[in-house]
């Protein structure tokens, strides 16, 4: 007998002692979180910001989630927290209150950089046993037997799908929920509603699907309302002045939470017409015009203030109505309207007034001050590139002339011409006729003499040239805007039209008229500058010249050139475009059929002419911005 009071006692005291290890465990997890807390504060400042809530009877995961709207705080939250929250905090900060639940809750706070996630906290692992549910299915009448005993629920919803090839779902509150019964041969439906039932839960066909959930005293939380509640949405008001109010509705309809935010601001208001609709709305710390434009924000409705008196109705109201002047500084109205997007131009007049550089708006106040916004931010400072041009065009070429020619004039022809520094002679018969007879009476040879008016011509002739043309014009304009540069000569041609007038006798009228055709250089260039002063050149060049005429009353000819670039360039920074470059070559000649293609005797019996020119283009660009 002694020795069995002496074994009770050290039982009692062994289970002192592991109660007494449980706390001290509990507590020193509970000093951690709190460790853990004040030295993450310092990062996250929300968590040393103090609250006043009062709450009744709120799910744990609303309550962690309002928390962390108002301080500005990164929580993740367990799905599986579905205890009930009732009490009143004043001045606390937001860290004691996470100490708190963990405490009263049993939970635990996983910390992973600026996160916090909040979950169950871990019970000590026990061996796990699964222990399948008894489940019995007859596939030939389709009757199930169920003899549950504290059976995890996801357990048996996972036997009855594999078994029935059902669709059944649980919500995540429920997954771990415990149940318990009895029932043999019934059908899928029987066998899942006196499941709900006899274990308080929720069943739902949803699609086809069934669907497991909690009961209405779990899912619902206690409605907050001085008034009479006659709708089934949730509202919760935390006025404190009429530029401090906190809201969070859900389902309410737009008129009593007008009202009731009205009333317990002190704020006078007048409605034209019945606000229909309901609102789903969250504002924290917001005024009471803030609390109304995000109300009535998409909808029909609006406002304005009168004597301090807050007028709300439709926006077609004439009584709503509000006309305004919107001056720009900087951009020009022109065309400014294409631009302004759809949706803020509805239901609104607008009028330009291009004498102020303004906008005329008519229209509901919001619809009014939304475009306002619009236009200040486009209103800004039009960038103005100038743009420095060198053009700078090489020309060189040469032609050379060579050959010897005879023939009769109607008239003699003087001897003359130069012969340094290229021979271009011609000879006329009296000097011809000087030299015979300076070789005749040698011998027995007798040349005689040639007609008056018998001449030679000789030609030793080349000409080189190199032009080198420069010119470094300036050109400006707006950003995205053309600037455009040309440069051209015109020429001029006759064209000749005949009119035959047909009277008593038939006469003739012909008429001259000069007609023009332009060859130019011309440059396009398109500016756009980005955010970083870096400018995108949208370049057009097209360079045109006069060629021959094929006769001297017709039109010159034309010869073009043209590129286009699209390049991007630093503020100020210099580019060369180049590329534009034409060479030609022309040979002809005229002599004796035969004899002009004889070695050394064509020099004598042939004329020749080479030309060979070579022209190219360069062309500098240098953009600046100037505001």
């Amino acid at each position: 007998m002694r020795g069995r009071k002496l074994y009770t006692k050290v039982n009692i005291f062994i289970l002192i002692g592991l109660l007494y290890s449980f706390q001290v465990c509990a507590q020193s997890s509970i000093v951690d979180i709190q460790s853990r807390l004040d030295s993450i504060s310092k990062e996250i400042p929300g968590l040393n910001q103090e609250l006043e809530l009062s709450v009744n009877r709120l799910p744990i995961q609303e309550l962690i989630r309002t928390i962390a709207i108002s301080n500005k705080i990164n929580v993740v939250i367990d799905p599986s927290l579905s205890f009930l929250v009732t009490y009143n905090f004043t001045d606390v900060p937001a860290k004691d209150v996470f100490v708190y639940l963990c405490r009263t809750f049993n939970l635990d706070i996983i910390f992973n950089g600026k996160i916090l996630s909040f979950v169950n906290k871990e019970e000590p692992k026990q061996p796990y046993i699964y222990k399948p549910p008894i489940i019995r299915y007859n596939s030939l009448n389709d009757l199930i037997t169920l003899n549950l005993e504290n059976d995890s629920l996801i357990n048996v919803v996972e036997e009855l799908t594999a078994n029935s090839q059902a669709n059944i779902l649980i919500m995540p509150s429920i997954r771990n929920k415990q149940v318990s019964m009895f029932i043999k041969n019934v059908t899928l439906e029987d066998a899942l509603e006196n499941l709900a039932f006899t274990n308080q839960l929720v069943l739902e066909v949803v699609n086809g699907s069934y669907v497991f959930n909690g009961n209405e005293d779990e899912q619902s939380g206690k409605k907050q309302n001085n008034r009479k509640n006659d709708y089934s949405g949730e509202l919760k008001l935390n006025i404190l002045s009429e530029n401090d109010i906190s809201v969070t509705a859900f389902a309410i309809p737009m008129s009593e939470l007008v009202h009731q935010v009205s009333v317990k601001t002190g704020i006078d208001f007048f409605v034209y017409s019945e606000l229909e609709g309901n609102a789903n709305i969250f504002l924290d710390h917001a005024t009471f015009d803030d609390f109304l434009q995000a109300l009535f924000n998409t909808t029909k409705y609006t406002y304005t203030v009168e004597n301090g008196i807050y007028l709300i109705g439709e926006r077609q109201s004439e009584s709503l109505r509000s006309t305004k002047v919107v001056q720009l500084k900087y951009r020009a109205i022109n065309d400014l309207i294409t631009v302004i997007p759809e949706n803020l131009k509805k239901d609104l007049i607008i009028n330009e007034f291009v004498e102020l550089n303004s906008f005329i708006l008519s229209g509901s106040k919001p619809a009014i001050e939304e475009l306002t916004s619009f236009l200040k931010r486009i209103d800004k400072v039009v960038p103005l590139i100038s743009i420095d041009v060198i053009i700078i065009d090489n020309r060189t070429g040469y032609n050379i002339s060579t050959g010897i020619s005879a023939g009769i004039a109607e008239e003699p022809v003087s001897t003359g011409g130069t012969v340094l520094p290229g021979i271009d002679m011609n000879i006329g018969a009296s000097t011809i006729n000087q030299l015979i007879n300076s070789f005749s009476g040698f011998g027995s040879v007798n040349l005689g003499n040639v007609t008056p008016n018998f001449y030679v011509s000789l030609k030793f002739m080349e000409d080189q040239g190199i032009i080198k043309v420069r010119s470094t014009p300036k050109i400006s304009t707006l950003n995205g805007h053309e600037a455009t540069l040309k440069i051209g000569e015109t020429d001029y041609y006759v064209q000749e039209t005949t009119d035959f007038v047909v009277n008593a006798s038939t006469s003739q009228k012909t008429t001259k008229q000069y007609q023009s055709v332009t060859a130019e250089f011309s440059i396009v260039i398109t500016p756009y500058v980005s955010g970083d002063e870096q400018i995108t050149l949208d370049v057009n060049v097209e360079q045109s010249t006069f060629t021959d005429r094929i006769e001297p009353t017709a039109p010159p000819g034309q010869l073009s050139r043209n590129f286009s670039s699209l390049i991007r360039v630093k503020n100020n920074d210099m580019i060369l475009l180049g590329g534009l470059e034409e060479s030609s070559f022309k040979e002809s000649s005229q002599g004796i059929p035969w004899v002009s293609r004889i070695p050394v005797l064509k020099w004598i019996f042939s004329s020749r002419k080479r030309d060979t020119s070579n022209e190219k283009l360069n062309i500098f660009i240098r953009p600046t911005i100037l505001y």
